[in-house]
């Protein structure tokens, strides 16, 4: 089929039809390509929300959904360009098996598309046009791998979901946008169990799990000052490294995170003065509590709260020490799992101002 005889859809949105919660609503968005900028010519060429346009169709299945939004268009659907695709809060905590083996069967469907979660209605996101885009929904997949890249933001394709989704060793997450008035926000991961969502982690615990897991500095964290209440010190990690231990004692298993992080001060409040090495050592181990204190509360909330392993130590457990896998059901064992974390921070720089600031 030639290209011209095609109408690509760029994203698409899961909800539960409000009306009838046994049926699914599918929505596209589809780029009009006279009004988009650099379409040629000479026509007027608008780009952000006049230059796509949205549809939406019901059904008991996405394929269906997907019929029934085809009996409304002059030229034949085509996935092959979609670069987002949304469920709603609503269908991840109910069960999202029906997207999975859709999602994997349609070979259309690209495995780098980037996959995300929105609290509320997804078609949201279709709606949305925060001006610097030419297509509005790009304006995610930008914000996701440029995240990605500056290490905010964990990397997680529509590909690495399914792979997640089908090892037992580790539970997968997915990123989650929410709609503002002017166009999306990331809000941090939502954590499956099987084909359920049932838990989100804030920006600080997917930071924390991006130290643990995937050796990423994740976002600056704010030291308190020792003298001043209510005044900080900011602390920007460039480079983390973790190492991992993990043993059987007493039939306990025990897991050891060891953090590196290095990085700088980018910001002061406090009458510090850092050329003294007892004031840059007592910094650095605040900084190291700071780290700490947030990684417990990460782990916390998985092993407690959800009881999922979404920081994937089943697999590290799985690949180093088969003897402990194997002799264990990790589903059941991890959230009784003793997990230790240590953090060692060491600052690099402190910027112009390395003396008492006032």
């Amino acid at each position: 089929m030639e290209l011209e005889e095609r109408t690509s859809v760029i994203a698409f949105t899961v909800d539960i039809n409000q009306k009838n919660p046994k049926l699914l609503d599918v929505s596209i968005q589809i780029p009009i390509p006279i009004k988009i900028v650099g379409a040629g010519g000479g026509g007027a060429a608008e780009g952000g929300r006049e230059a796509v346009k949205v549809m939406t169709g019901s059904g008991s299945t996405i394929s269906e959904a997907k019929q029934n939004i085809q009996k409304n268009l002059n030229q034949r659907l085509f996935f092959g360009h979609t670069r987002v695709v949304a469920i709603s809060s609503e269908v991840a905590k109910t069960d999202i098996s029906d997207f999975v083996d859709n999602m994997r069967r349609f070979p259309q469907i690209r495995r780098l598309l980037v996959p995300v979660i929105v609290p509320g209605r997804a078609s949201q996101i279709l709606e949305k046009d925060p001006k610097l885009e030419q297509i509005p929904v790009m304006y995610i997949k930008e914000m996701m791998e440029s995240g990605a890249k500056i290490q905010l933001i964990p990397d997680i394709s529509l590909g690495e979901f399914f792979i997640n989704m089908s090892d037992s060793s580790i539970h997968p997450i997915m990123n989650m946008v929410t709609p503002t008035d002017n166009g999306f926000k990331w809000s941090g991961v939502a954590v499956f169990n099987g084909p359920k969502m049932v838990g989100q982690l804030n920006d600080e615990m997917v930071w924390a799990y991006m130290n643990l897991h995937e050796n990423h500095p994740g976002g600056d964290i704010k030291i308190p000052c020792f003298d001043e209440k209510g005044k900080y010190s900011v602390f920007h990690a460039r480079k983390a490294k973790t190492k991992v231990k993990v043993e059987k004692k007493n039939h306990q298993i025990h897991a050891y995170y060891q953090v590196d992080v290095e990085g700088d001060i980018r910001e002061s409040e406090c009458n510090l003065d850092f050329n003294n090495e007892e004031i840059i050592n007592k910094i650095q181990k605040s900084a190291a509590e700071v780290y700490e204190a947030r990684a417990k509360k990460m782990i916390q909330y998985v092993q407690k709260d959800i009881r999922a392993d979404a920081i994937g130590l089943g697999f590290i457990v799985r690949a180093r020490y088969p003897e402990i896998w194997r002799a264990v059901n990790w589903e059941q064992e991890f959230p009784n799992v003793q997990i230790h974390v240590t953090y060692k921070v060491n600052m690099r720089r402190f910027g112009m101002v390395i003396g008492k600031s006032r």
